[in-house]
């Protein structure tokens, strides 16, 4: 199996992204929980981001994987899957066909937390990268 750039996992891997004012930026990664190939709950290391009715669009930026953890080049990224998670498992928003097979591409896009209106609650947002045999590693 593949490993990718910075992490010490095989399979997927999940980005955690830090909240500044309803931007959230990719800072480092952390392990997925779950079997491989899912995603049950976006870690508790991804920050929290309040949202509520009017205020519930959050900007997403992160830049894909471009190594492997023993430095060689990534050559097989296939995509990069964001995913919300509002305290009772993640739930799938995008997926996002790589910039390139060897990874290196900025995203940027704004997601919509669907929520009731006139509530508040507290998110986590979490990306994966998956390259095309199915393993997968953060990007930074």
């Amino acid at each position: 199996m593949a490993r990718f750039g910075n992490m010490n996992m095989i399979v997927r891997s999940v980005l955690s992204i830090l909240s500044l004012a309803n931007v959230l930026m990719l800072t480092s990664c952390v392990s997925l929980s779950g079997t491989p190939g899912s995603l049950n709950r976006c870690p508790s290391a991804a920050p929290k981001q309040l949202v509520g009715a009017g205020h519930n669009t959050l900007h997403v930026e992160y830049q894909e994987p471009e190594t492997q953890v023993n430095g060689m080049p990534l050559r097989t990224l296939s995509f990069t899957t964001i995913y919300y998670d509002l305290g009772s498992g993640a739930v799938e928003y995008a997926k996002h066909n790589a910039t390139d097979v060897g990874g290196k591409g900025k995203v940027s896009r704004d997601i919509v937390i669907p929520i009731s209106a006139g509530k508040q609650t507290e998110v986590r947002v979490c990306v994966t990268a998956t390259n095309s045999v199915g393993e997968g590693a953060p990007s930074f």
